[in-house]
């Protein structure tokens, strides 16, 4: 059985470590963790690398914004079946609109902190996605 692949851009290394950190727990052989802190260099892998099952943007990347990103996977017809989640400070209904919008398949609002309750609720994100795979639905998460 294929690995259930995540790839995580942000670049704000502690959250990158705490995001890969909690999805680590669910312990899973199935789960493969790729992540990247450059914007550019995530826009460079997903030209060639196309075998993602989950992919989680933060939305304010230094080298190229996180709906760029967005709108160029969501263009890309290798993505079609990849679960896109916008990661971002903000819980204003605008920005959450734009996400939605430019084609976030979800918006999860962080910080991402080390409570028991966010982690859970990141690593129920991710069962969920793992599970029930693609959705057109768009969902929103608060850590």
């Amino acid at each position: 059985m294929s690995k259930f692949r995540i790839l995580i851009i942000d670049d704000d290394k502690r959250h990158l470590k705490t995001i890969k950190a909690v999805i680590d727990q669910i312990k899973s052989p199935k789960i493969e963790i790729v992540t990247q802190s450059d914007g550019l260099e995530a826009f460079k892998i997903l030209q060639n690398e196309y075998n993602y099952n989950f992919i989680l943007i933060d939305i304010t990347l230094r080298q190229i914004d996180g709906l760029v990103l967005l709108r160029y996977l969501k263009e890309n017809k290798n993505f079609i079946r990849s679960y896109i989640a916008i990661l971002s400070t903000s819980n204003n209904p605008k920005d959450i609109e734009v996400a939605r919008k430019n084609g976030a398949d979800a918006y999860i609002t962080k910080p991402i902190n080390c409570s028991e309750e966010s982690m859970k609720r990141l690593q129920n994100i991710v069962k969920l996605v793992k599970t029930k795979g693609y959705s057109k639905e768009f969902e929103l998460y608060e850590l």
